[in-house]
């Protein structure tokens, strides 16, 4: 993720998890000193439309400049965070808008709210996923107020080069926060990947094993990283890969939590396209899912 003369894309449906999007989009834009636009995807062709205007051109032209007044008022409440917002009414379905818009702006990050029922019940919180599916931009899913810059992150690996990609996102977008690295395995399934190349060595020993095997890998996937931040914490757990991330998120107070969109690693056990579905779901604080570079 590459935010430097990148702007900052936020999508609103005028709802209230959408202007908590809009106002963490606004403290970073000017926390890393780039420009913010900010989105409303007008649907025309869904049935509230149709039924409350039909075909009118006029009532249609009435509804947009609507549209528009609202879409200005939501981005002048963010004039106490210090930025500014380029605002469009972009006409089409809602994922794909949002997904054009950020390709066409060259868009460094996608800020959405988790949930939303907005002016027109589009329904922003069921956007979510179509956008990270479609789209190519990593995508800030916000769930919280933001009470100033994150000062805890907790980065999801599995040693992919979409993990790799989270890993850098956060020290990019939180650069003073308190990092934790995390990665989930299942023992189990480890020692059999183990146990089929060493032969006749018992399952224990196996296990002990897969535990050095993806230390050492948690040791790779953060040393160019600990040279930007020393402090940084890892974490190397047995289990659940999303309950795991949601409880270790959970004991470290974290405020962000960062992943990547799947996982295609080595230790495939943590199944982390499926953990990101699912920690989007259940998280309580606010998600960062990124593409590999």
């Amino acid at each position: 993720m590459t935010l430097t003369g990148r702007p900052l894309l936020c999508a609103t449906d005028f709802s209230p998890a959408a202007n908590a999007a809009l106002d963490r989009a606004a403290r970073l834009a000017v926390q890393h000193g780039q420009p913010l636009h900010l989105v409303h995807v007008f649907d025309w062709t869904h049935h509230a439309l149709r039924i409350a205007f039909g075909k009118e051109p006029l009532l249609q032209l009435r509804l947009q400049e609507k549209l528009h007044a609202t879409l200005k008022e939501t981005a002048a409440g963010i004039a106490g965070t210090g930025a500014t917002a380029e605002c469009e009414l972009v006409d089409g379905k809602v994922a794909p808008g949002i997904v054009a818009a950020a390709a066409a702006r060259q868009a460094g990050l996608v800020v959405l709210g988790a949930h939303g029922e907005g002016l027109l019940g589009t329904m922003l919180g069921s956007t979510v996923e179509r956008v990270l599916r479609q789209g190519s931009t990593a995508t800030l899913v916000v769930r919280q107020h933001s009470h100033g810059p994150y000062r805890r992150v907790l980065v999801a690996t599995d040693f992919s080069a979409e993990a790799n990609a989270a890993l850098r996102a956060a020290l990019t977008l939180a650069p003073d926060a308190a990092l934790t690295v995390l990665t989930v395995y299942d023992p189990i399934f480890e020692a059999h990947v183990l146990g089929s190349l060493v032969q006749g060595t018992d399952m224990a020993s196996i296990g002990e094993q897969a535990r050095q095997f993806v230390a050492s890998e948690m040791a790779d996937a953060v040393r160019l990283a600990r040279e930007v931040k020393p402090e940084l914490d890892t974490k190397v757990i047995e289990g659940n890969p999303w309950r795991g991330i949601l409880q270790v998120a959970e004991d470290i107070n974290a405020d962000l939590i960062v992943m990547g969109r799947r996982g295609q690693g080595r230790v495939e056990a943590t199944l982390l396209g499926s953990a990101t579905r699912y920690v989007l779901a259940h998280s309580k604080v606010d998600v960062l899912v990124t593409h590999a570079d």
